[in-house]
Order: C-alpha cells, then structure tokens, then sequence
C-alpha cells in the first residue's frame, strides 16, 4: 500500500514538472514522441490513482446506522464497518488517542484495532459520541468521522431506594416507599411476610392503626414488561405495654417429681421476666418459663410472673402448685443374724424419722435418716422386746 502511494506521489511530481519542459520541446515532438506519451499515460494513471486514494481516505464513510439504542444490563455487542477501503483503526471523543479501548458510555467499549462496540451498558441516557475510522493502525493515516447517538433505556427493574426498616407505638401509622427505576410502566406489589397486601400497589404503602399482628417482615416485588426484581426486607416493629395470651397453669404433682410453669406474652421488645413465689421474686427465674426439677412440698405455691418493658408492665395470674406426699409402707423382716430390718418407700433427699413404741401410747425415736434410693431399709438390732414401728412423714 505504501510503495504504490509513493510511486504515485513520484509520477504526480514529474506530471507537475511537464508544463516547464514543453518550451524546450517542439509540440509535434512532444506529442509524436512514444516516450512522453508513456510518461503522460503514466502520468494520468496516476492522476487517477491518487484522486482515487484519497477519496477513500481509508474509508470513504463509516456505514449507518448511526443510532445505538439498548438497555441497562444487557449485552450489547456490533461491529462498525466502512464503505469502499477498510479501517484498519478507531477512535471516539471520549478516550485520549492511541488508546487500544475507548469507553463510549458507561459499560460499553469500542475497541481500537476492529471497531467492534460491546458490553454491558450500566446508566441510563442518551449522549453523543463522535466515532473515527483511520485508513491505518495506530489511528494514523487519513479519516472519517460520524456522531452515533447512544440511547440507553431502563431495562428489567432496578431497585435504587430499599425501603427501611422502622420501629412504630401501637396505634400509629407506619409508611414505607421504594425508588426503582427500569422501562415504564413499573408495576408494584408490597408483601408482608412473602403474601400481597390487597391494594398495595404503588411505590409507597402505610399501615394505620397498627397492632400487634402488624409487626413483620415487608417487601415490595417491582415488575415491567422486562422482568421483576423484589425488595430487600423492612422489618416493622411495634412498641406496646406487654400483653399476655397464654397464662401459667395450676400444677399437681408427687413430692419429687418435676413442675414447669410458662407464660406467653407480647408487646414492644425487649420483654423482661421475673417469677415470683407467693409474691416474692425468685433467683435467677427471668425467663419466659420457670421450672422446679424436683419438687417438695415446701414448693407448694402460688406462682406468678411479673413482664415488663419500656412502656409498662403486667403480671400473670397465679398458677398454684400443689405437692402431695405419697403414703409410707412399712415392711419389717426378720434377720437371721438377728434383728429386724424395717423396709419403706421414700422420697430420694427426704429426711424421715423412724419410731418404735411398745404400747402403741408413747413413741420413740429409732433413727433419722435422708433417703438415699427410692426404697430405705433401717435395722433394728434389737432381739428381746416386743415393739410397734412406724415412719414419720417428711419433715421437709
């Protein structure tokens, strides 16, 4: 390419040399001569070369359309080309020259060596990008430009504002909004807890005269005719006195056995608990249950809990527990290496007395002793006296 457009340039200066030499020749030499004929063909070859070089100027117009019109989020990728001689570079006004990339709009590139436009556009609008074709790499040589107007639209919906979690009294109005963008119409739909609330259908949604089922998690789903995108969560939060919708219950059970007393309550968190005992607060029981792993009679009562939080408090009513002590069955044994074994049920950690009288009339004390099994045996060494026994009921 290069060798043929300097030959040409050589044959356009001889053919502009021509003029000055045809005083030293005669004209019929001039035009009878096969050599200046030669040169004079040659010489409009070149003419003709040349006129048609440079109106390619490497390209003679970079082809239309014009026009690049696309959406956020999607692929975008065309090949720009040029009619007559091809472009072996390019360019846009928005990069420094020489650059290998030039960014168009945000997202889309336009690549130096083939002049292909691609990418993933990022921000809606429409700007206009001047974009040169060069006759050789490394944007040298001879040009062409055209102004493309880049239009880029709102696809599938984006959302761009979430809406934002509050903390509202019982009683009051609670609001949330949304900014989304995207191709028009944007439908909306709010949700609380994942299901439509019938005619929340804007981009914004209030809910007046808030109890306590009002608290939740909400979103909002914002469609177009290009897809749907949903909310992040906004969790509502409702500040109430405490409330109680489930009450401790009355229990009745053997001395030993487990009791467990709940409540259910509600209202603004955070809920604070504490049981009490015949009205008196209970060490360490501050949870929503309170439970007695082995019970005594000295555990019979009346339970209650007191609930509490920033705007009031409530007590349950009471729950009686009440403990009941199984009866004593004495079974005495005669030993063989003497004596009497006096056998008994008990109650494990109890503490039990043991008697003998020998007219039923005045009673003595055998033994004390703490059970330490569910069944105690007591001997009574004695051989030689007639004697009458029983077992005290626990004195705890």
């Amino acid at each position: 390419m290069k060798v043929k457009r300097f030959l040409a340039l050589v044959l356009a200066s001889v053919l502009q040399l021509l003029p000055l030499l045809r005083p030293a020749l005669p004209a019929t030499a001039l035009a009878t001569s096969s050599a200046w004929a030669f040169v004079l063909q040659l010489s409009a070859g070149a003419v003709a070369y040349l006129s048609s070089y440079h109106a390619v100027s490497g390209a003679t117009i970079i082809n239309p359309p014009y026009a690049v019109t696309t959406n956020t989020g999607a692929v975008y990728l065309r090949g720009l080309t040029t009619a007559g001689q091809t472009a072996f570079s390019w360019s846009a006004s928005t990069a420094p020259k020489g650059s290998a990339v030039y960014p168009l709009v945000p997202g889309l590139w336009l690549t130096n060596s083939n002049g292909r436009i691609g990418g993933i556009p990022t921000t809606v609008g429409v700007s206009n990008i001047t974009i040169t074709a060069w006759e050789f790499a490394g944007n040298t040589g001879n040009s062409v430009s055209s102004v493309f107007a880049f239009t880029i639209n709102s696809g599938a919906p984006v959302i761009t504002n979430q809406p934002a979690s509050r903390t509202n009294n019982l009683g009051s109005i609670a609001s949330f909004a949304v900014g989304a963008s995207g191709s028009a119409p944007l439908r909306y739909q709010w949700r609380l807890a994942g299901v439509n609330i019938s005619g929340a259908t804007t981009n914004s949604y209030s809910r007046t005269n808030l109890v306590l089922g009002d608290a939740g998690a909400y979103t909002v789903v914002v469609t177009n005719a290009a897809g749907a995108v949903t909310s992040a969560v906004a969790t509502l939060t409702i500040n109430a006195p405490p409330s109680i919708s489930a009450q401790p219950t009355n229990q009745s059970l053997i001395a030993g056995g487990a009791a467990a007393f709940s409540v259910v309550a509600g209202g603004g968190a955070p809920l604070s608990y504490q049981w009490l005992f015949n009205g008196n607060n209970i060490a360490g029981a501050t949870g929503a249950g309170y439970s007695i792993p082995v019970a005594q009679t000295f555990n019979a009562g009346n339970y209650s809990v007191l609930i509490t939080n920033s705007l009031g408090s409530i007590t349950s009513s009471n729950a009686t527990l009440t403990v009941t002590v199984p009866p004593v069955t004495l079974s005495p044994i005669l030993q063989a290496a003497g004596g009497l074994a006096l056998n008994f049920n008990a109650l494990m950690g109890t503490n039990y007395r043991v008697q003998f009288s020998p007219d039923l009339r005045t009673w003595n004390t055998l033994t004390n002793v703490v059970a330490s099994a569910t069944n105690m045996s007591v001997l009574d060494g004695l051989t030689n006296a007639t004697r009458f026994y029983r077992v005290a009921r626990p004195t705890n």
